[in-house]
């Protein structure tokens, strides 16, 4: 995960979604993962974020994504399920007639976790270790 630099802020932030198609109806082909994985970029980069890994099964999808710290996680992912609905319903509405009915797409739930470069314990130490003084590095022609 690479670290984003603006102006008055630098930031890391990058989570796990997964979506799940209503009823879990296994209709993802190939085709239509490639098109919703599209919009999600699209999407994501439009708000300053970034796509970086996705994977569709038959009847979820899997995202790895950033977003900048401003975004209110909760608003951008029902934005990204609605939006993304709206457009794979317009344009695979035949394919999807028979495993779908009216304009749902997604479940209304969702998965999201965040993600990171270090694991829980090693930041808790880090910052049980602040204000504690500095080990001094002594030469080893002092310790004679």
């Amino acid at each position: 995960m690479k670290i984003r630099r603006e102006r008055h802020r630098v930031w890391s932030l990058s989570y796990h979604a997964v979506f799940v198609v209503k009823y879990r109806k296994p209709c993802i082909t190939d085709e239509i993962a490639d098109f919703l994985l599209d919009e999600m970029r699209h999407l994501l980069e439009g708000w300053g974020g970034e796509l970086i890994e996705g994977k569709a099964d038959r009847d979820h999808l899997h995202l790895l994504f950033s977003l900048p710290p401003d975004k209110e996680l909760a608003r951008y992912i029902g934005l990204m399920k609605q939006v993304s609905a709206r457009q794979v319903r317009k344009k695979y509405k035949e394919q999807l007639k028979e495993y779908l009915w009216g304009d749902s797409f997604w479940t209304d739930g969702y998965y999201l976790g965040s993600t990171g470069g270090a694991n829980l314990e090693v930041i808790e130490e880090y910052i049980k270790k602040q204000g504690q003084p500095k080990r001094k590095y002594v030469r080893k022609s002092e310790l004679s």
